[in-house]
């Protein structure tokens, strides 16, 4: 059903910046945004009128379309490269959100605090095709905010409505290319 019209108004401003750095050349990247997501119009159809907005979009529902990705979201990485040797840093900034419960007014909003995620890598061409990378994401286990079981779609404590919930991560990848 497409009845429900929004309006996403917001600023994104990307930087990227390379430079020597002694024996090596540093690149740095940062992506950053803030933006709102508003209901211009609810357009039901007869059917789901008479059944009553309220049914059809709740304060729930409305809050999860106007507010379940965060208004802000900024994210930092750097890569440094030396020889045959990488390595890369990334700082990844959730901005906070809130979303309604199943059991309405009754029960408080869920509030989500700002997160930030960090993960790290390095790497060392094997050859002039072959790459191995080990790192790990989210390398200190940022959670979103715990919340009543009750009141989420997942019935968790968490959600992954600005992250995920699984904690970290590690890898190891070859990469392959050719020239």
């Amino acid at each position: 059903m497409n009845a429900v019209d929004t309006r996403t108004k917001g600023l994104e401003l990307t930087v990227h910046h390379t430079a020597d750095l002694g024996a090596g050349t540093l690149s740095s990247y940062l992506g950053a945004n803030y933006n709102t997501n508003t209901i211009t119009a609810v357009n039901p159809t007869s059917v789901l009128r008479a059944e009553g907005i309220d049914n059809f979009l709740s304060r729930r529902e409305r809050l999860f379309i106007e507010g379940a990705a965060p208004k802000s979201k900024a994210i930092l990485r750097t890569n440094y490269s030396v020889g045959r040797w990488d390595a890369a840093l990334s700082l990844t900034y959730f901005g906070a959100i809130t979303l309604g419960t199943f059991s309405g007014a009754s029960v408080p909003d869920q509030q989500y605090r700002p997160r930030t995620a960090v993960d790290v890598s390095i790497g060392y061409e094997l050859s002039d095709t072959l790459l191995l990378t080990v790192g790990g994401l989210n390398v200190f286990d940022a959670m979103p905010s715990p919340q009543d079981a009750n009141e989420t779609d997942t019935n968790f404590t968490y959600e992954s409505v600005q992250m995920g919930f699984n904690g970290p991560a590690w890898f190891a990848r070859l990469s392959a290319g050719f020239r």
